[in-house]
């Protein structure tokens, strides 16, 4: 017994010797009201219950089953017993349970058995093992998969998660509400034993379930204390009823992808319970494995890619409706602003729109602020007034800014620097040409400089036209004595003969 109050002391290190029995479950007559309980799940003989009958009636439905008759010709369940095991596989070590940091804890089967046959404890030790081919792999030949699983899409990956186990249950022990891992479904035989069953579709919250206000203390969330007196009150409160059922020893249960169930051993239990991936739960799969394992989701898509190609195709098109739904909601998301604002940042239109009043007036302000109209009744100026008075403003003070350079251009022209006679005879020339065409030249030339500052992406067919614009514009004036000042300074007192394109 030293071994099993080590593994206790493992398993629940808060726990004495006398906390595990300190409730005294054992006294208590549940376990024989359990077989009096009303059973809400169907069963089927599987000698009427055909493969392809069970697919679309129960699997693509996704309905629990109970199965009789279905493993009685399995030599596990002609041979397999505690004493059995005891024989076979005395010194073969198996999980009972796991420490405070995950670790797990190993127990020979001898001993097991021994505290299985003389334990009082209110939430036993329980094996829950998957690695028992390693350990007993003579087990593995007394039994096969059901006829009715014969697909297995998770068959042949390398480091797959955990998948079968072996069941040693003393009773009063089972596991409290869960699902499946990975949404796979499961189908579960009993070879030796009684266990009750709880079950709830998928769509009920774990917030229901597990709801902290229905746990009056620590001890409800054992198995035994949960179905005693947890299941009544969320049946009551919430008006939920749940599918209860008995399994009996030759019973093989199915249970569907992403139910919520319990199981509660009723007496010393021994079983073995598979999970599975079929085309049926392939979608819960798919998308349960990418988000929780996406290594081994890798590795899966890489061998379904060459063993299943139709369905390789399936899953990529589960990606692609699951991107698609995400840009929806982000797009929804975005809906909740004002339609300019979306306007503008997507499309970058003109801040100057006569949708948008607010916008025009911070861009006034950084000219002009302009005064509210309290004192007249004259009605607010409208925002298209204000941009084609910003326009005339803007042409204005360039018309303006290149009057005066034009002016300092021409005074500079007659100082002695520039009194060769080549020099002023290409300035009295360039003056003539300009006030002939001075208004023009500046106009044009202001309103091409604003629409191209304004223009911040240009097409090939912009960008061609601009090459133009900036050819002709080098034959301004600016240009010209742009051209001519900049040889000056590189030769004072030259005369300037290079002739300007």
């Amino acid at each position: 017994m030293e071994k099993i109050l080590k593994a206790k002391k493992l398993h629940r290190s808060e726990f004495s010797p006398e906390d595990w029995k300190k409730h005294k479950a054992y006294a208590s007559d549940f376990t024989e009201k359990a077989f009096e309980c009303k059973e809400t799940v169907e069963r089927r003989d599987s000698l009427s219950l055909s493969i392809d009958e069970f697919r679309m009636s129960y699997e693509a439905a996704n309905r629990p089953l109970v199965i009789t008759n279905e493993i009685i010709l399995w030599p596990a369940f002609i041979k397999w017993s505690f004493s059995y095991l005891t024989a076979k596989f005395p010194e073969s070590k198996l999980r009972c349970g796991e420490t405070d940091t995950g670790s797990s804890i190993m127990l020979k089967i001898k001993h097991f058995i021994e505290y299985l046959n003389t334990q009082e404890d209110d939430s036993p030790l329980y094996i829950f093992d998957d690695s028992f081919d390693k350990k007993c792999p003579d087990l593995l030949s007394d039994y096969w998969v059901p006829k009715y699983f014969p697909d297995d899409l998770f068959e042949g990956i390398k480091n797959r998660p955990p998948y079968r186990w072996l069941l040693i249950g003393p009773k009063r022990s089972g596991t409290t509400m869960h699902k499946d891992p990975l949404s796979t479904s499961a189908w579960n035989a009993s070879i030796v034993g009684y266990k009750l069953w709880a079950l709830f579709p998928p769509n009920i919250s774990p917030s229901i379930i597990k709801s902290p206000r229905l746990f009056e203390g620590s001890e409800h969330a054992e198995p035994f204390f949960w179905f005693r007196d947890v299941l009544p009150k969320i049946s009551a409160k919430y008006g939920i009823t749940p599918f209860i059922f008995m399994q009996r020893p030759g019973d093989l249960v199915y249970i569907p992808s992403n139910w919520w169930h319990a199981v509660l051993n009723i007496t010393d239990t021994l079983a073995i319970t598979h999970n599975f991936v079929s085309s049926c739960n392939f979608d819960s799969v798919w998308r349960s494995a990418k988000r929780h394992r996406p290594k081994f989701f890798s590795r899966w898509k890489n061998k379904l890619y060459t063993r299943n190609y139709e369905l390789w195709k399936h899953g990529i098109r589960l990606d692609t409706i699951d991107k698609s739904s995400q840009s929806s909601d982000n797009s929804e998301e975005e809906k909740s602003e004002p339609e300019i604002q979306q306007k503008i940042n997507r499309r970058g239109r003109s801040r100057f729109t006569s949708q948008t009043p607010e916008r025009e007036i911070v861009m006034v302000n950084k000219e002009e602020e302009p005064k509210p109209n309290s004192n007249n009744n004259e009605p607010p100026k409208s925002p298209t007034k204000i941009v084609n008075a910003i326009q005339t403003i803007k042409k204005s003070r360039f018309t303006q800014a290149s009057d005066q350079s034009y002016h300092s251009s021409s005074e500079r022209s007659k100082s002695p620097t520039s009194s060769s006679p080549a020099s002023s005879n290409y300035s009295s020339s360039q003056h003539s040409y300009s006030s002939s065409n001075s208004s023009q030249s500046q106009s044009s030339l202001s309103l091409k400089k604003y629409t191209r500052g304004k223009k911040k992406s240009r097409s090939r067919s912009s960008k061609s036209r601009q090459s133009y614009r900036s050819k002709e514009s080098s034959n301004s004036e600016h240009y010209r004595r742009y051209k001519v000042k900049k040889l000056e300074k590189k030769s004072p007192g030259r005369v300037v003969t290079k002739k300007i394109k």
